[in-house]
């Protein structure tokens, strides 16, 4: 491997000068799990309900749209749900190894 292969991600400056850059994509992965969480398996929120809160983009608050279908993100439940959907990833990968 080439040396700037190596130190090529040092040469990203918003990952450096924008605190807390990353956490727009923890947050937008561990909230898309919830979701997924709340269609496939809770099943309390349909395929179409999913679809209106993709088509409202960053119209509003992600808070906001998703309070319109009866969920908080700011509980702490919401979030064990994506991350049970983390967990149950991680085994899926475990067992085929």
């Amino acid at each position: 491997m080439p040396a700037e292969d190596e130190s090529g991600w040092s040469m990203i400056p918003h990952i450096f000068h924008t605190p807390f850059y990353c956490y727009a994509y923890a947050f937008g992965n561990l909230l898309t799990f919830a979701l997924y969480h709340k269609v496939h398996v809770e099943k309390s929120l349909s395929i179409e309900d999913y679809k209106d809160i993709l088509r409202a983009g960053g119209s509003e608050r992600p808070r906001d749209i998703l309070g319109r279908y009866g969920t908080d993100i700011a509980s702490p439940e919401f979030y064990r749900a994506g991350l049970a959907e983390v967990e149950h990833m991680v085994e899926e990968f475990e067992k085929l190894l």
